[in-house]
């Protein structure tokens, strides 16, 4: 289940990094909105192009400003959430592995009697880098919303 998932982030600063993820991923998300807001406009200032070349020069530089702008709040967004969400899944895995590991540990010896330890121990690395893939995948998720 996913409150399981998020179960193996357990630091606060942790938990604070992945809210900050997703703030982030959420300020990702304004990207696509804001670049169809500006298209819509850009079509009917640069459509109405006047006889005047200083302020036709004037919209398209301001068109070009906007875009600029909006690249590299793209390029910072995406950046610090790919950076928050990468370390968590880090994080996070490695504390699954230590879960997994302690667990198999505390069993008695009829339990590897009837499970093989190869199998076993083969079964961790899959499972973690699912978890892994799972928790970056939340930003993206929370961005195209």
């Amino acid at each position: 289940a996913i409150w399981q998932v998020f179960s193996f982030i357990e630091d606060p600063r942790d938990k604070l990094l992945y809210g900050i993820g997703c703030f982030f991923a959420v300020l990702c998300g304004l990207i696509v909105p804001g670049t169809a807001f500006k298209f819509s406009s850009t079509f009917t200032d640069l459509g109405a192009l006047s006889l005047n070349p200083e302020e036709s020069l004037r919209n398209v530089r301001s068109v070009a400003y906007f875009f600029m702008f909006l690249g590299a709040y793209a390029l910072v967004c995406n950046m610090l959430k790919s950076f928050c969400m990468g370390v968590i899944a880090s994080r996070s895995t490695k504390l699954f592995k230590s879960r997994w590991f302690k667990a198999l540990l505390r069993q008695d010896q009829a339990f590897f009697d009837v499970y093989d330890t190869s199998e076993l121990a083969n079964l961790i690395g899959p499972n973690a880098m699912k978890l892994d893939r799972g928790l970056r995948a939340v930003g993206d998720i929370i961005q195209c919303f």
